[in-house]
This record gives structure tokens, C-alpha cells and sequence, in this order.
């Protein structure tokens, strides 16, 4: 309805055309109106089998925000039977170009004026030996405010036994990014009085290796951050050493722009370049969970279960309890075991310790 229109249909009430005029504006013009949210492409499944669904996720804008469960009943069918399906998309939020990836069963929410919490990224453990527990937080939310004892039981797992963990947090609240650290046994409370974010690019974590072999070199790309960009070759002297001197390895980056994740892979002679990336590289925020390795027993005595724990997968999740019928086998009878697992998920390697008679939850 534009201006013309008003008019005609108001007569001779000129203060309720007014009225009727600055209501239409202030919806369409508002940061939360429905101008101020575009996507500009979208597409869902897995690999090379996805399908476009730029045009459906359009349609679904409300009021300048999109809330969807990410479903193939809501995407317009199932591109990849049988496999673990992610949601990426790349969009338009307030003149922002912005770009996010959800996984199958989760609920992508974008735009709106961006005021409530939403945890970006949590990581639980120490110094290389951390789990991804950003879902986990995002679940124990109440509203927009999280509160939450930190420790093993709370976190769905041990990363590692030997020392004292932490457990740090990016997130966003009233459309600030901010960053918190807290040592476990302690109390995460957020929002709170942390400061706010203020560079427009920081690398999150990243690993350079092949398998299970890797370094972290998150602070030594942080270091090479000039100007809001990083641009630089990935080889063994760049990364400060060769994790895995019998294979080609890749770097592995999950890095903050803008107030948004991203993430990107960069094979080894490439280059990085970030924000955005080379085109070598390839992005790998929609890669699903992989069990690189599990083993299950004691330090003395233990057995590879590699296999039987993979074999477990469902829909890009893995849930099992531990025990010595779940395992196939009691490597050290009368002793009490532990199953150790390190797996791929969204391109970047974790680990974590389950005890026996626990359950192992993944992602």
C-alpha cells in the first residue's frame, strides 16, 4: 500500500492518514521490519547432495526475523537419505552480510533487533583437550539468562581427567558480542558485567594436522591479525611444526566476524585469507559429526572400539551408555574403565572421557 493509497481511503481525516501513514513506515523502516532481513541464498543437505531453498526460507520472514526448526518437512524434502543434513545460509541482516549453519533437528533464528542471548560458542577443557558444548548451553537456557554450575555432569563429559578445566564462552546479548572464561566448579552466569567485544575479527580455535594428529594455533593466528584481516600460507613453519609428518594436513579455522561464526578449511601450501577465505579453501561449518577415534579400557589395558562407537551414529548425533555390553568387551575385568573419544565436528578435532556405566552425548 503506498502513500497515494492512504489518502484516498482516509477522505477528509487528515490526522488518521497521518496516523495510518507512520504506523506503514515505521513497520517497514524499523530494525526489526521485514526490509532490514534478506536471505540471499540457502541450501540444505549434505556434501554435494544439498538443494536450494533460498526462495522457502525467504517466505518464512516474519516481522524481519526467521525462526524455523530445520526439518525435511520444513525444507521441502530430504536431499541426502540416510545422512546428516546441515542448513547453511547467507543473508542480508541490517545492511550486514552475515552467514550462518544449522544442523538437521535444531532451529535456525535470525535477524529481529538481535537483543536476546544466544551462545555463539563454548568450549569445555584444557589447554588442546576440549569438548564443543555450545548446544548443551543453548538448551540450559531460561529465557535470556543462564546460570549454570560448571563441572563434568553439567559440561556431559571429562575432556581431561588430569588437570582443571575451563569452560569459555562467546556470546551475544542486546546485539554485543562478549566473552567469558570459568573455571570449573564454579558458576557461569550470563549476561553479566563482561566486557563487550570490541575487534570485528578474532580467530575462536584453530587446529593444523591430518586424523587425530594436531596442533592448536589459535593464538598464533590471533597474533597475525592486522587491521580486521589474516592472510597467510599454511605450512609446517607457519603453524610451528608438523603434527603429522606421513600425511597432508589441513588447518582448520572457526573464527568471529562481525558477531557471527564462521568457519573454514584450508589445505596445507594454501592460503588463508580471512574474512572470507581464498578460493583453495572450502567451508566446513556444515561438516557432520566423525568419530576419529574411541578407545575403551584402562591405561594398562585397553581395546580400539573405533568401529563399534561410529556404528552408533544417528542423524548426526551419538548417544550411548557405557558398559562392557555396549563396548563388546571387558578389556580389564574387576577394574574401572573409561571410554576415550576423539571426534571431528564442524571441521574441528575434540575429545572427551566418558567413565564406565556414564553415557556419551555428542555433540
Amino acid at each position: 500500500m503506498n502513500t497515494k493509497t492512504v489518502m484516498v481511503r482516509c477522505g477528509f481525516i487528515p490526522l488518521a492518514c497521518i496516523i495510518c501513514f507512520l504506523t506503514m513506515a515505521a513497520a517497514q523502516f524499523s530494525p526489526g521490519g521485514p526490509s532490514n532481513l534478506q536471505v540471499t541464498r540457502a541450501v540444505y543437505g549434505n556434501g554435494d547432495r544439498v538443494r536450494d531453498v533460498t526462495a522457502i526460507l525467504n517466505s518464512q520472514i516474519q516481522n524481519g526475523r526467521l525462526v524455523l526448526e530445520v526439518t525435511n518437512r520444513n525444507l521441502g524434502g530430504d536431499p541426502a537419505e540416510g545422512r546428516p543434513k546441515t542448513l547453511t545460509v547467507w543473508y542480508i541482516h541490517n545492511g550486514r552480510q552475515l552467514q550462518t549453519s544449522v544442523p538437521e533437528k535444531t532451529t535456525l533464528n535470525i535477524g529481529g533487533a538481535m537483543a536476546g542471548l544466544r551462545i555463539l560458542r563454548a568450549d569445555y577443557g584444557a589447554g588442546t583437550r576440549v569438548m564443543d558444548v555450545t548446544a548443551r548451553l543453548n538448551d540450559r537456557r531460561e529465557g535470556d539468562r543462564l546460570i549454570l554450575r560448571i563441572t563434568n555432569d553439567t559440561m556431559g563429559g571429562d575432556p581431561d581427567q588430569d588437570h582443571r578445566k575451563t569452560l569459555t564462552v562467546w556470546y551475544t546479548y542486546a546485539g554485543h558480542v562478549s566473552r567469558v572464561v570459568i573455571d570449573e566448579k564454579d558458576t557461569l552466569e550470563i549476561p553479566g558485567n563482561q566486557p563487550y567485544y570490541q575487534g570485528n575479527l578474532q580467530v575462536l580455535r584453530a587446529q593444523y594436522g591430518a586424523d587425530y594428529r594436531y596442533h592448536d594455533v589459535t593464538e598464533a593466528l590471533n597474533s597475525q591479525i592486522q587491521n580486521d584481516t589474516l592472510n597467510l600460507q599454511v605450512t609446517n613453519s607457519t603453524m610451528g611444526g608438523d603434527p603429522a609428518e606421513d600425511k597432508r594436513k589441513t588447518l582448520s579455522v572457526s573464527y568471529l566476524y562481525q558477531g557471527e561464526i564462521h568457519s573454514v578449511v584450508v589445505r596445507e601450501k594454501d592460503y588463508l585469507s580471512l574474512p572470507g577465505s581464498a578460493p583453495n579453501a572450502y567451508d566446513n561449518s556444515a561438516a557432520s559429526l566423525e568419530i576419529l577415534r574411541a578407545i575403551w579400557g584402562t591405561p594398562a589395558n585397553s581395546t580400539d572400539v573405533t568401529g563399534l562407537v561410529a556404528s552408533r551414529l544417528a542423524g548426526g548425533r551419538l548417544e550411548m551408555f557405557v558398559n562392557r555390553e555396549t563396548m563388546g568387551a571387558d578389556p580389564a575385568p574387576g577394574e574401572v574403565k573409561l571410554l576415550k573419544v576423539i571426534y571431528l565436528w564442524q571441521g574441528l578435532r575434540y575429545e572427551t572421557n566418558v567413565p564406565e556405566k556414564g553415557q556419551l552425548i555428542l555433540p
